[in-house]
């Protein structure tokens, strides 16, 4: 099929683009499934965790999740991830949430343009922009999954169960299957 109107996005910048979506996506998952897994039921569950919006969750997750850990590493890390989505949600609302342009100018940017109440906020990006910033994003979510670190979150599943649930791309890529070349796929 041919995509008769383009939007002016490179193919690769909507790769990124994507990810970042789906990675933060995942964070936010993540981030709620930990405050809400700790409710036996509906009813228990507070109103911050109930109208989803994501700035009410992450302050719910700072101030009752985070704050009680008795791990100190734990606690540490998982305080550090929660400055770096702060730090990192005004670029996140940038891609989600703006116009995009390009300029015949300078092909290699792109602008992401968004009003939020009187303020007129204008960000540039490159490619490698915004290769960097999922690979932020994805390093956040990593820590939030798993705060101990991946080595030990793997180690403790092996103890436990005697084998590690594989990532669906490992099992993808060991029993062949077609899916499997979708992941990789740039350069």
């Amino acid at each position: 099929m041919d995509i008769l109107v383009d939007l002016g996005i490179s193919d690769k910048e909507t790769m990124y683009i994507g990810k970042i979506v789906t990675y933060w996506s995942a964070i936010e998952n993540e981030i709620f499934y930990q405050c809400i897994s700790q409710y036996e039921n509906s009813s228990q569950i507070p109103k911050e965790l109930k109208n989803l919006q994501f700035s009410s969750v992450l302050k719910f997750w700072k101030d009752n999740i985070i704050e009680k850990i008795e791990d100190e590493g734990v606690k540490r890390n998982l305080s550090t991830q929660h400055k770096k989505i702060e730090l990192a949600k005004n670029i996140r609302d940038a891609i989600v949430h703006s116009f995009w342009e390009w300029s015949s100018e300078n092909l290699s940017e792109i602008k992401t343009v968004r009003i939020r109440k009187d303020e007129l906020i204008v960000l540039t990006f490159t490619v490698e922009d915004l290769e960097n910033f999922f690979y932020k994003v994805a390093n956040i979510f990593s820590n939030v999954k798993f705060p101990k670190g991946l080595i030990d979150k793997l180690a403790s599943e092996i103890a436990e169960n005697g084998y590690s649930q594989p990532s669906r791309m490992m099992l993808s890529k060991l029993e062949k299957n077609k899916i499997s070349s979708d992941w990789n796929i740039i350069e």
